[in-house]
């Protein structure tokens, strides 16, 4: 009997061990919990109104993002202007499929002359967006001036010469700190133009307190 009971316990035992040893193999019935993966929700812009493409185009700006930003480039391109002067000669513009590219450039190229020392504004197009486009919050702290070119400080602003059948926004800041007596001032100039019933950016045109 004893030897009977060794025998069952040391059976039991090399049962035990060998089932620790079996691996399930999952079939179709088997449920595993599924990941869940969120979706940022599309963000949509009704293209026929001026105002909602300008907000558009200034958050693009604001988060460099150039997927967002050539939904609403002009066919013929977009042209940056450091200041409110547009120089059509030397002013860059870009294609809108080039955006991404361009944003990519390691290679710095001349984008006009600096106001004061006339030294030559060497940038890459991502540095250039950072220095002469969106260099301030606009989205929060800017006043917006529709269809209005205001004349600021003594750089001609042309935007009407060149684009006198265009739509327009201003994002304008009229300082920040009173110590400077305004002297900080900034503003942001979307030109937009009607293209097959939508309203498309032409023309991104920087200007900030000049000598």
């Amino acid at each position: 009997m004893k030897q009977l009971l060794i025998v069952f316990t040391f059976g039991l035992s090399i049962m035990l061990v060998w089932c620790t040893k079996i691996t399930i193999n999952p079939t179709e019935d088997t449920e595993f919990p599924q990941e869940t993966i969120t979706e940022e929700p599309e963000i949509k812009v009704d293209m026929t109104d001026k105002k909602q493409v300008m907000e558009y185009t200034l958050s693009a700006l604001k988060e460099e993002n150039m997927d967002k930003l050539e939904t609403v480039i002009s066919k013929d391109g977009v042209r940056f202007s450091p200041y409110s002067y547009i120089d059509t000669k030397t002013h860059i513009t870009l294609k809108k499929e080039d955006l991404k590219e361009a944003f990519e450039w390691t290679t710095q190229y001349v984008r006009w002359s600096e106001d004061g020392t006339g030294d030559p504004i060497l940038l890459t197009f991502k540095n250039y967006l950072k220095k002469y486009v969106y260099d301030i919050n606009f989205e929060k702290l800017s006043e917006r001036n529709y269809d209005t070119i205001v004349q600021r400080g003594n750089t001609i602003n042309n935007i009407e010469d060149i684009y006198s059948w265009a739509s327009t926004v201003e994002f304008f800041i009229p300082g920040i700190n009173p110590e400077y007596e305004w002297m900080d001032r900034r503003s942001l100039t979307l030109v937009l133009q009607q293209e097959d019933n939508q309203r498309k950016v032409k023309a991104i045109v920087h200007n900030q307190w000049t000598i």
